[in-house]
């Protein structure tokens, strides 16, 4: 039997040991201090007290962020046994609370998200103040640790646009490693475009609500096809796949690094707020890592490489702490310019827009918290999926045959009404529009040279009419399912919002009345470290991820990645992670 199949036996057998009465009391528990919880302003906690950093040794390579791509690379560099690997993560372990999936919201809630915020928007989260939330993981696993799960690759012409400028990474390069990866259970997938034997586990939740199956009833009689999203065609209608196993969250730490870290060559350290990069000024390369631990600021000296794998937030503000960045910015704030590199701008992400809910005639059943835990421990039932979003369609805008899809429409059975609906006690569903490629691009940037300080995101969601108008063409799609026969025979009736009444219920100024109180991003970040051919025309890294005008240096994260998909991004991530350590190996092989 191969390592990952022994992990994924461990984890599941782990979760039965323990009794319903606890998973009872630990739900209670942590939904409550989910309540209460308050995000730090900022990393405040990490400050350290010594200013002449202890030495935490030597080693071959450090990697920095233990997220969906970080801990790809570290479980693929340690299986070197000549190597030396140094794990860095800022959060702590995963627990059994962040392990059912139904819980994602409250977990993102709690510890494990860093907490970010936007800085005030005028064109978007106007309900929420302008001020939109930015979650980012912050434990083992990193944001894989507190998602939604969907596995979801993107569109194979999105890797062929990817690969213009960027040698390598077309569709047919970066197919392989998306095998690698994954252990399918999904029987009725596309044949050549899913990999049995990965360390990821991929599956569909159980049981599928009548809801979902009357969603892609819909979806045919509008003309689409149910499709493998992952497969050939993702254009068209399906159930998700979700990385999963056995209806517990399998985080990217859990895949990837669950048999690594028993490698006697492989250190773990959790707790671990990097601060800064060492650049040797003579050699113009990466040599170590300065980060806080508990109090303590240490130094990790390295010998041949420094990935960043911190994310769309952490890897650009760690690499303009360390001078490396706008040199505006850097000027600005007094930190000496090492590179000037576009570092934290050319910020892109999804457009979601949620606030489509309505009833149906159908009701879901309705489990007593005992019942849901006993199915959750026998792999079904509502605590195996997050946010309930059991299907989607993804589609191209009306008129158009393309085979690049321009929203992604996810279908959620049956979801907790807002108090605004005034619902009572009818039982909701939602319809959630995705913008998968806006026209917006943001910035992350420093706003003080203290490393313990957050950085500020300037999200500018919505800010391009183009964006405005790609949502109302996307809710035009969804208003489309009401007049089918599917929805028409579950009574299907949409709910109005209170707040926007007065604009004229489905009319287009309803519409743009919550659009922009309502639309946010949909926390499928990139671009910050974005990859590309030339430096001079924005691009922080070249084709092998390596930073430019920096040795010894890769980024490894989606925060490379240079233009939107047409999907989710902790797959994409993972793939990057993969890629990443075969050009450590081929390199520091040869």
């Amino acid at each position: 039997m191969d390592v990952c199949a022994l992990v994924l036996l461990s984890l599941i057998g782990a979760a039965r040991c323990y009794s319903l009465s606890y998973y009872e009391t630990l739900i209670a528990k942590e939904i409550k201090r989910a309540s209460t919880y308050v995000f730090p302003k900022d990393a405040g906690g990490f400050r350290s007290a010594n200013t002449e950093p202890r030495g935490f040794g030597v080693f071959d390579f450090a990697v920095i962020g233990s997220g969906s791509a970080g801990s790809v690379v570290a479980s693929r560099l340690s299986e070197d046994r000549n190597w030396t690997v140094l794990l860095l993560e800022a959060g702590g372990e995963e627990n059994h609370f962040t392990e059912i999936p139904a819980m994602s919201t409250y977990a993102a809630g709690l510890e494990c998200n860093w907490g970010f915020n936007s800085t005030p928007q005028t064109a978007c989260c106007l309900a929420m103040g302008g001020v939109c939330p930015f979650p980012r993981g912050k434990s083992l696993g990193g944001t894989s640790a507190i998602n939604v799960l969907v596995y979801s690759r993107g569109n194979k012409l999105d890797y062929e646009r990817w690969s213009e400028d960027n040698p390598g990474w077309g569709y047919r390069d970066v197919l392989p490693y998306f095998l690698k990866s994954e252990n399918s259970k999904i029987d009725d997938h596309d044949e050549g475009y899913h990999g049995r034997g990965g360390c990821l586990n991929v599956e569909r939740h159980s049981p599928t609500s009548p809801k979902a199956v009357a969603f892609l009833t819909a979806n045919q009689e509008l003309g689409r096809s149910v499709v493998d999203f992952n497969g050939p065609n993702q254009v068209g209608a399906g159930r998700n796949q979700f990385n999963t196993i056995h209806g517990r969250r399998q985080s990217s730490a859990k895949a990837f690094l669950g048999h690594a870290r028993l490698r006697p060559n492989l250190k773990i350290a959790t707790h671990c707020y990097v601060t800064k990069l060492l650049v040797d000024s003579a050699t113009r390369s990466a040599t170590g890592v300065l980060f806080s631990h508990k109090g303590t600021q240490y130094v990790a000296k390295i010998r041949r490489e420094v990935i960043l794998s911190a994310g769309v937030v952490g890897s650009p503000t760690i690499l303009m702490h360390s001078g490396i960045g706008p040199r505006h910015q850097l000027d600005e704030l007094k930190i000496p310019t090492v590179q000037d590199l576009d570092v934290g701008l050319h910020m892109h992400d999804h457009l979601m827009f949620y606030n489509m809910y309505f009833t149906t005639s159908i009701t879901d059943e309705a489990y007593k918290l005992r019942e849901s835990i006993a199915r959750y421990l026998d792999g079904s039932g509502p605590f195996t999926i997050a946010s309930n979003a059991q299907a989607a369609a993804y589609l191209p805008q009306s008129g158009t045959n393309s085979t690049v899809p321009d929203v992604e429409v996810v279908f959620i059975p049956t979801v907790r009404a807002p108090p605004d609906l005034h619902a009572g006690e009818l039982q909701v569903s939602q319809m959630v529009a995705v913008i998968l490629h806006p026209k917006t691009r943001g910035r992350i940037f420093l706003q003080s040279r203290d490393p313990f300080v957050y950085p500020l995101i300037d999200s500018r969601c919505l800010s391009d009419e183009e964006d405005l108008e790609s949502v109302h063409k996307a809710i035009e799609k969804v208003m489309e399912f009401f007049d089918t026969k599917a929805f028409r025979a579950m009574n299907a009736t949409l709910l109005p919002d209170p707040r926007c009444a007065n604009r004229g219920f489905r009319s287009r100024e309803y519409w743009t009345c919550l659009i922009r109180l309502t639309a946010m991003n949909a926390y499928h970040g990139g671009g910050t470290c974005r990859m590309g051919p030339d430096p001079s025309e924005g691009a922080v890294v070249d084709n092998k991820l390596r930073v430019y005008g920096v040795g010894n240096l890769r980024v490894a994260d989606t925060s490379v990645v240079p233009i939107t998909l047409s999907g989710h991004m902790s797959a994409p991530a993972m793939m990057i992670g993969e890629r990443a350590a075969d050009f450590i190996k081929m390199e520091h092989r040869t």
